[in-house]
């Protein structure tokens, strides 16, 4: 073996202890087709990754002054702390929505995904999660990696799912807005 040789393709999924394929828990066509997807979006990644760093090498000037207006924005919208969101996730603007995000650190993955969505499809979107937490994961893992070539740390998933607790109503109705706010109480978990 050579000095310094760094696995890639299969071996290097293997080795880097990222491969979420289970051979037990499925059927070994359909593991075995899950597998090659892997390896397929781990090669797309790695190819996207390097053509995205020799762009950044080549346009260090214009990336500095264009990214400006949007960290100016984020810095505004975590100037907005947890304290002053909506205690009830229904409530919540897409401005809410975004500020919880910046607010757990998840601007770089997670908000990525969900930078439209108001309270309601939040609340959906955590709902779909806690149905089959595995198999969300891997969604939006893959949503992540095709769409905004980045890969989504199972700790950031993990952080949404525990943050966004204290936010979500006690029953299983989602909260409804009525004419009179007095009519039909909503309580939502005070953690």
């Amino acid at each position: 073996m050579k000095s310094y040789y760094k696995p890639d393709g299969w071996l290097g999924i293997i080795v880097s202890g990222k491969i979420y394929v289970d051979f037990v828990k499925l059927e070994f066509v359909l593991a075995y087709e899950k597998l090659k997807k892997e390896i397929n979006q781990y090669h797309k990644l790695n190819m996207s990754y390097s053509m995205v760093k020799s762009k950044e090498n080549n346009h260090q000037d214009t990336s500095s002054t264009v990214s400006k207006p949007s960290e100016e924005a984020s810095a505004l919208i975590r100037r907005r702390s947890i304290a002053e969101l909506p205690s009830c996730i229904t409530h919540w603007t897409n401005q809410d929505v975004k500020s919880f995000f910046l607010t757990n650190g998840l601007d770089n993955t997670l908000l990525l995904l969900c930078s439209r969505l108001d309270g309601h499809r939040l609340l959906q979107l955590y709902e779909i999660c806690m149905i089959n937490r595995e198999s969300m994961y891997q969604s939006l893992k893959g949503e992540l990696a095709n769409i905004h070539h980045r890969t989504l740390p199972i700790g950031d998933y993990l952080t949404f799912l525990h943050e966004i607790k204290r936010y979500i109503p006690l029953t299983d109705t989602i909260c409804q807005s009525t004419s009179s706010p007095l009519s039909s109480p909503t309580m939502c978990k005070l953690m």
